[in-house]
């Protein structure tokens, strides 16, 4: 037995070793000064108001369902049973509290490699593995111009991230990270525009529905299927598992009508309402008055996408129940 205890001891510490070598991987901060234009704001404004939907996890109060407006974008404490405490960062240009003293290429490093400026590696609720496939060069830089100018300084010390022993485990030795940044999914990310369907799967990639959506048993992500079954375990609601999204008949998208997509895509009307909620969850919920602004022709792209994933059968509200069961 001692013996095994030490064997993983210092696995872990092979690992965590590891692990420090993931800054020196991806580098230092581009050396770049963005330039604000109107055209920048306005472009950065729309993806981060719209498909990226940020203030649905950095204002505050997002994660009780109450966000509070003249806290948007100030940083919020998300919880979740697995993971701990997380804190989601202040991202408004408050220089002592929020980015106000980060570089743009610091910005745009975490945004995209998911490092913060002191090389921290950023836990993968920050979908900086999509932002950094999918997003242009101009489109990143958008995004940094939009947080210099749009949102109003806040200061707003947001309460320190304190995870549970596993998830800091697989947080330290780069686990985590490295699930995300060598995935062929993410990697291998070449959609073609000229399509409806590699349009809506940039926007997927946008707006992380391939992150939450994804076929999870066991807490191993199946990246590249949407069949659900993703497990949000938050104290104070019963357990969810996101839907099954992929074109399945009984189980999926399979049954249903473009214009029903279209309503739960923006309007967040759920495919199979449940006796007492017509509408989606949280924290799909919290991302509903982002997608209200997503254009026709972006949710029949998204439409588009979803309808070409492979049909998958994971009855999602079959695994609710017996985790309901489970539970009294």
């Amino acid at each position: 037995m001692r013996y095994k205890s030490t064997l993983i001891v210092l696995i872990a510490v092979v690992f965590c070793a590891c692990a420090k070598f993931i800054p020196r991987r991806i580098g230092p901060p581009p050396d770049v000064s963005v330039e604000i234009t109107p055209e920048r704001v306005a472009l950065g404004k729309k993806l981060a108001e719209g498909i990226m939907a940020c203030g649905s996890c950095h204002t505050t109060g997002s994660f009780e369902g109450d966000p509070q407006q003249d806290m948007y974008l100030a940083g919020d404490v998300e919880y979740g049973k697995f993971e701990g405490k997380i804190a989601v960062p202040n991202i408004t240009p408050d220089k002592e509290t929020g980015i106000g003293a980060w570089t743009d290429g610091e910005l745009i490093r975490a945004i995209t490699k998911g490092l913060s400026r002191d090389n921290r590696i950023l836990l993968p609720t920050m979908p900086w593995a999509n932002f950094g496939a999918a997003l242009t060069d101009e489109e990143a830089q958008a995004l940094v111009a939009y947080l210099r100018t749009v949102p109003e300084p806040v200061r707003h010390e947001v309460e320190a991230t304190d995870l549970t022993m596993i998830m800091s485990f697989f947080t330290l030795t780069g686990m985590a990270y490295n699930t995300y940044a060598k995935d062929p999914f993410y990697t291998d990310y070449e959609p073609n525009l000229a399509t409806a369907e590699g349009r809506g799967k940039r926007l997927a990639y946008l707006g992380a529905c391939v992150d939450c959506h994804v076929y999870a048993p066991k807490f191993e992500p199946q990246f590249g299927s949407l069949a659900g079954g993703m497990i949000v375990d938050v104290p104070g609601i019963p357990v969810i598992f996101c839907s099954n999204l992929s074109p399945d008949i009984e189980t999926g998208i399979g049954s249903f009508s473009d214009e029903e997509l279209y309503n739960a895509i923006k309007y967040g009307m759920r495919l199979r309402p449940l006796p007492d909620n017509e509408m989606v969850r949280w924290p799909m919920m919290a991302r509903m008055t982002y997608h209200t602004s997503l254009t026709d022709e972006e949710i029949d792209d998204l439409t588009a996408f979803l309808r070409s994933q492979p049909p998958l059968r994971n009855d999602v509200l079959e695994l609710e129940a017996k985790a309901a069961e489970k539970g009294k």
